[in-house]
């Protein structure tokens, strides 16, 4: 028998009791426990018994004497592999133009923290930011017609995490990745189909595999994305099993030799699901096939995978479908720690302290206060209110037709997709005229815009995105260098300076105010908000220019000085030239 305290509710949530309950139960009896904490027996003629505010402590009298703890255990491991999934997906879009916030939309509403896209006709390489993610993308040259293009989308948590960028071509990209302690390679690639030159083909998996080579054995491998192979359901220890659909095609046996090589896995072939959850592409016409894969090296054990299936609920118009994949890690992922501890500035002069106190009052009375978020998300302003509505219509229209697969339900469909699309297209053909009429009136106001615009068309890299590839530590001994050769005085000079002008010199208010007025505008002051310690300390920027970017010697120095310092040394040089 067992003995359940504090209140007790049936089945339906009325009470039947309180205090102590005593039950007998047959020999042949079950007990469970259930996952909302209660009991389950099962027998059918006895009620489920569930406990209500209750303390929870089972104990049951069997023969072999044991106690069987609540689920206060269960519950907390369960908590831990939780936090320890990943949601991986690959997701051919057929384009990611005038569908952007759609695709980011729906990786978000899945819980999707990376994503590799296929086909996306992106032009050119680069980073962008989207609401609460981030796309890499590598597609062709800015001169060529729009084909192919890979990219990933990247949760912005795992931003600080992301060690390297490699834009290989415009069917690989490659994230390297430090995921929960351990060095992660995602690849998002795009394979030619069938119906392209064999030359072409082999050209595409002799570059995943020259990839494949650069990468140490001791890291994990993700390889996602559109691989248009079709691999049959044949089993191959190691690398698939059985269930997936019957048909071979050539770029398949191609793959299948190259997983056989690297010791690859394909994931999909492990598990078994309904039909419409192992096909990832399906038209109109009734034709299905599985082309998108997600495939691990033999770093991922096969345990750390607990599901890839295809996700019907997402569209966006493409005929092929979501892949998600769930990938446990090994060590628990900390929470990243974005604090910075900083020594408090030297105490300044009481002189300075007023003076700057009085500037900073004087231009907010004048100007007023802006606030800048330098993590602000980079939305279109043609994804309104508007657009989502659409999008979310639009989606339900393709879940009543995949449900009923009906050529009405399928007109509705078309026509939400048509509207949806053409709608976007009238937004940004409305927003581009406002631009060019703000232009016209506002032409100083707007060229900082239209440079920001022409360096992105000129530029081969447009990343909004910059990965921390060096360490503090070496740039600090890079510059420290760079500096002193570039800067470096005789020590006899430095001893021995040469004696002040006795003779007093003054800066009057007509200097300041004729040097203020020389100043550039749209020049970096200071950091908003710190005091330094001296006037001599300066804030320095290394701006990219070419070669590796793991190399410092690969990058110019912005140093960023106080506004003051500027105007005092500026009035110091004036008068100097003025001695001379």
């Amino acid at each position: 028998m067992f003995h359940i305290e504090d209140e007790i509710i049936d089945a339906t949530g009325s009470c039947f009791g309180q205090g102590n309950l005593t039950v007998y139960l047959a020999s042949e009896f079950t007990l469970n426990l259930d996952k909302g904490g209660g009991l389950r027996g099962e027998a059918s003629n006895l009620p489920l018994v569930k406990r209500k505010n209750a303390h929870r402590t089972v104990t049951l009298a069997s023969e072999t004497g044991r106690s069987i703890d609540d689920d206060t255990a269960r519950k907390r491991k369960k908590q831990v592999w939780t936090e320890n999934i990943v949601r991986l997906g690959s997701w051919n879009i057929t384009s990611w133009s005038n569908k952007d916030y759609e695709v980011v939309l729906e990786i978000e509403k899945n819980k999707i923290d990376f994503c590799a896209l296929s086909e996306t006709k992106k032009k050119g390489n680069g980073s962008q930011r989207y609401q609460n993610y981030i796309l890499f993308y590598s597609g062709v040259d800015k001169n060529l017609r729009a084909r192919g293009g890979v990219g990933l989308l990247v949760n912005k948590k795992f931003e600080k995490d992301i060690k390297e960028v490699q834009y290989i071509s415009h069917s690989i990209i490659q994230i390297t990745i430090e995921l929960a302690n351990e060095r992660t390679h995602l690849l998002s690639i795009y394979a030619p189909d069938v119906s392209k030159p064999k030359e072409e083909r082999e050209a595409f998996f002799d570059a995943l595999q020259a990839t494949l080579d650069k990468i140490t054995s001791k890291d994990k491998v993700f390889i996602m994305g559109d691989f248009n192979s079709r691999i049959g359901n044949t089993v191959i220890p190691g690398i698939m099993h059985s269930f997936n659909e019957e048909a071979v095609n050539d770029n398949g046996d191609i793959l299948i030799d190259v997983c056989a090589l690297n010791e690859l896995r394909i994931n999909n072939t492990y598990f078994d699901h309904k039909e419409q959850q192992k096909y990832t592409f399906a038209n109109t016409r009734g034709q299905k096939s599985t082309i998108d894969y997600i495939i691990t090296n033999w770093k991922v054990h096969p345990s750390q995978i607990l599901d890839v299936r295809v996700l019907t609920s997402a569209n966006i118009g493409t005929q092929h479908g979501l892949v998600l994949c769930k990938y446990r890690s090994r060590l628990r992922m900390k929470a990243l720690n974005t604090s910075i501890k900083t020594d408090s500035a030297k105490k300044l002069s009481k002189t300075w302290e007023k003076l700057k106190n009085n500037i900073k009052n004087r231009a907010k009375e004048s100007l007023g206060e802006r606030t800048i978020d330098t993590n602000r998300t980079h939305n279109k302003p043609w994804f309104t209110l508007e657009i989502k509505e659409l999008a979310n219509e639009k989606k339900k229209a393709y879940i009543k037709y995949i449900t009923n697969r009906t050529q009405e339900e399928y007109e509705v469909y078309k026509r939400m997709r048509n509207r949806t699309t053409n709608t976007i297209k009238e937004l940004k053909k409305t927003y581009w005229e406002n631009f060019s009429v703000e232009m016209e009136h506002d032409l100083y106001g707007g060229q900082k815009k239209i440079w920001n615009m022409i360096r992105k068309r000129k530029k081969p890299i447009n990343e909004e995105v910059v990965i921390n590839v060096i360490n503090q530590e070496t740039w600090a001994a890079h510059f420290e260098i760079l500096y002193d050769n570039n800067g470096s005085r005789d020590e006899e000079e430095i001893a021995n300076p040469p004696s002040p002008n006795e003779q007093e010199e003054t800066i009057t208010l007509e200097e300041v105010q004729t040097t203020i007025k020389k100043l550039k505008n749209r020049k970096s002051p200071e950091r908003t908000g710190v005091i330094p310690e001296e006037w001599r300390t300066s804030i320095t920027i290394p701006i990219y220019k070419k070669g590796l970017k793991s190399d410092p010697k690969n990058y110019r120095g912005i140093t960023l000085l106080s506004s003051v310092l500027k105007l005092f040394t500026k009035i110091l040089a004036n008068k100097i030239t003025a001695k001379i």
